[in-house]
């Protein structure tokens, strides 16, 4: 009986050690991911260190913050990392640095769910390599999603495909340095890895415009109060007495996203609102730098390259505006002044459009426009009858009515231009109906109002 038991422990202990070796060795990564968690566990004089996710990763240039606020400073960071990810990181760090503060970098889709992505998983779990910080981080996602068995097992979705891939992944796990050096051939043109967890890019933002023009429209939706998950505030308290129990000041920032996601999406606001109600409640100093004014930060939206990250001349920005603020903290001084103080504040200082689109109502030759801006902002709408070779013919000129009546002659477009009164000198918006129409959301549209 007792080596019967003895066969079934040692057969389980045996299993459990191939899984392990299977997921550190078998999993495939990326060149970035296996370059930045080196960076910061390499060494021991961080003095600054910003954590977070792909906000962290683009937007944060470790030279800049170094030179305005004099502490040495290293972006902690992966992508697609929640704050599990985030915990599982902070703790790696710890292990060889013991900075004077940790920032926190988030953004409202940190808290639009607790779960953290299986992708995050997949790519920073081979690195974590201590077995504790590896438990912690297992137990905590797996609690919020039950992907229990999938994660174990994620060497088997998660593999390398080819001899190539088997010697890349090898490479990354016990050669960062060489085997960076090897494959960061492979970016995209544009896309520069600088060292201390920052990625510069130098694309524009031609394609994001169109996206934008013709994709954010304004979300339905039938409240618009989304309070901070229960799950978010245990795991922001747990992640501040970590930092804390490691002699480290704490703070919380959160990242500035395009424009077009503060109007359109209805919980962009209320969630973020929520996170600093929270941090004010819990003493956590936590700065909004969505609601920057102009004289800290200018509007941002020309430096994204996609929806939610900023090019090299973006980061530099947010880097020199948050190296401000972060020395005003450290100095006692008061910083206000130098945002909105409420959502309300914040929208009233939106005086442009940032895109328009026209549907169809359910009355026949009758179309209604709308617009993504600010709280104050009087839109103008001019409707436009194009034909097959793009000539323009106006249909109507710029006027506050939003709803036009008109039969559109087939193999025509409808296009409605649009600008504020409160900036006439802001180029017009424009959408053109029905090359850009979106049978989705007008259908979401009728059935929440009917």
């Amino acid at each position: 009986m007792f080596k019967s038991i003895l066969r079934f422990v040692l057969f389980f202990v045996l299993l459990a050690g191939l899984l392990l070796f299977a997921d550190y060795n078998l999993i495939k990564t990326d060149t970035v991911t296996a370059i930045t968690l080196h960076d910061f566990t390499s060494r021991d004089d961080m003095e600054l260190a910003v954590v977070g996710s792909s906000v962290v990763l683009y937007h944060f240039n470790p030279e800049i913050l170094t030179k305005e606020t004099g502490l040495k400073a290293g972006n902690v960071t992966a992508t697609n990392v929640s704050l599990q990810g985030c915990y599982a990181l902070t703790q790696k760090m710890y292990k060889t640095n013991h900075p004077e503060w940790v920032v926190l970098v988030v953004e409202p889709y940190t808290f639009n769910s607790t779960k953290e992505s299986t992708e995050s998983w997949f790519k920073i779990s081979p690195f974590l390599q201590d077995p504790e910080i590896l438990r912690r981080y297992y137990f905590s996602t797996c609690r919020e999603d039950g992907q229990y068995i999938e994660r174990a097992l994620t060497f088997r979705t998660m593999y390398p495909t080819s001899l190539k891939d088997l010697s890349k992944t090898w490479a990354l796990r016990h050669h960062p340095e060489e085997a960076f050096a090897r494959y960061s051939e492979d970016f995209d043109e544009g896309f520069e890895y600088m060292g201390n967890g920052y990625l510069r890019v130098s694309q524009d933002n031609a394609e994001l415009r169109e996206i934008i023009r013709t994709n954010m429209y304004k979300q339905i939706a039938p409240y618009d109060y989304f309070p901070l998950l229960d799950g978010s505030k245990e795991m922001l308290r747990e992640y501040r007495d970590l930092v804390e129990s490691q002699g480290s000041h704490f703070m919380v920032a959160v990242c500035p996203n395009h424009t077009s996601h503060v109007l359109a999406e209805v919980s962009f606001i209320p969630y973020t609102e929520s996170l600093m109600h929270f941090c004010k409640d819990e003493g956590i100093p936590c700065y909004n730098f969505q609601y920057a004014t102009p004289e800290l930060l200018p509007n941002m939206d020309e430096t994204f390259f996609d929806l939610y990250h900023m090019n090299g001349e973006g980061s530099d920005t947010l880097s020199a505006a948050f190296s401000r603020v972060f020395n005003k903290v450290r100095a006692g001084e008061d910083v206000s002044d130098l945002f909105h103080y409420n959502s309300w504040h914040y929208l009233r200082s939106i005086d442009y459009i940032v895109n328009a689109w026209v549907i169809p109502t359910e009355e026949p030759d009758t179309y209604l426009a709308e617009c993504n801006t600010g709280s104050i902002t009087t839109p103008l709408y001019s409707f436009v009858l194009r034909d097959a070779e793009g000539k323009e013919t106006l249909l109507r000129d710029y006027d506050p009515d939003p709803n036009f009546v008109y039969h559109l002659p087939e193999g025509c477009q409808l296009r409605v231009y649009a600008r504020s009164v409160e900036n006439p000198d802001a180029p017009s918006v424009y959408y053109d109906y029905p090359g850009d129409y979106n049978e989705d959301y007008y259908r979401l549209r009728y059935n929440y109002d009917n």
